[in-house]
């Protein structure tokens, strides 16, 4: 790699990092007013209610059991937070896909949210851990599943799925639903393909994503360990 592609590689490595970081930031908040207004409510009902009074327990109960629900969802963010920044500690280690999927689709749910796209992810049984650069992985699937989000219209689906391909993994994305505009997805794809280029050769493998007459995306590629 030229010192040219690994400057503007890290520049973008960087700019992921900075998007997720503020989403996932986002969320934290939400969940945190979310609790605040549930507890402010909580507190009032309180005040209001008499002695030993019952009339409002299912209340409470739905309350609390929402409460619970976003503190739930706030440390399993927590969780993968925690796993990306430490993916950033080597450039190769041994890791599940499937994991390495799961905690970045969790952490990017926020632009999904935002366009109002459907992200599905099928998980295939039995993968092969792979011996690989997991971070450069994640900063791929951004690379790819951004510009799909950002390109459908409200109510589309982006689809995301695992399966085992003699010692490898076979990553396939693809796009359902209308488009914001004719044409408008590939030329997203096509303003990313040069980092996405670079991704493939330093992952050592190859993406040339395909398009439909209607302009829906599919890109499918293998991922395997730097030793096979």
């Amino acid at each position: 790699m030229t010192s040219e592609s690994q400057s503007g590689l890290h520049e973008m490595h960087l700019i992921f990092i900075g998007r997720l970081l503020a989403g996932v930031s986002h969320e934290f908040k939400n969940h945190l007013a979310v609790i605040k207004e549930l507890n402010g409510l909580l507190g009032d009902l309180l005040s209001a209610q008499p002695a030993g009074g019952r009339q409002d327990l299912d209340r409470f109960r739905q309350i609390a059991a929402t409460i619970e629900e976003r503190i739930g969802q706030a440390g399993r963010q927590a969780g993968y937070l925690n796993r990306f920044a430490h993916r950033l500690d080597t450039t190769c280690s041994a890791f599940g896909v499937n994991d390495v999927l799961q905690e970045e689709l969790s952490l990017c749910s926020w632009l999904a949210r935002q366009q109002k796209i459907e992200v599905t992810l099928s998980l295939g049984a039995d993968l092969p851990m792979i011996d690989s650069n997991s971070s450069l992985v994640q900063l791929l699937i951004f690379s790819l599943v951004a510009p799909c989000l950002e390109s459908l219209a409200a109510g589309g689906r982006v689809g995301v799925a695992t399966t085992s391909a003699a010692g490898a993994v076979r990553i396939r994305v693809w796009t359902e639903g209308a488009l914001k505009s004719t044409g408008a997805l590939e030329q997203k794809l096509q303003a990313t393909a040069s980092l996405v280029a670079t991704l493939a050769d330093e992952l050592r493998t190859e993406i040339v994503p395909t398009f439909s007459a209607s302009g829906q995306a599919e890109i499918s590629f293998l991922l395997s360990s730097f030793s096979d």
